[in-house]
């Protein structure tokens, strides 16, 4: 049997900060069609933030800090 491995969870600060990095490296954003998991990780939390963002659920630092 073989066993799934699960990314850990990090806080909201050091995963924006992780896209942040994608960003400057590659310049582009995280991409939905990526084969990497890492990166389809980064897209979907991107994804998550931007629909967070539209419903007003971040706070302001949050918010600063997309900006």
């Amino acid at each position: 049997m073989s066993e799934r491995m699960t990314p850990p969870r990090l806080s909201w600060l050091d995963r924006a900060g992780q896209v942040l990095a994608f960003h400057k490296e590659h310049g582009r954003w995280p991409a939905s069609s990526a084969t990497d998991p890492a990166e389809r990780l980064l897209y979907q939390w991107a994804t998550r933030t931007r629909e967070a963002r539209a419903q007003a659920q971040l706070n302001e630092a949050q918010l600063a800090m997309l900006d």
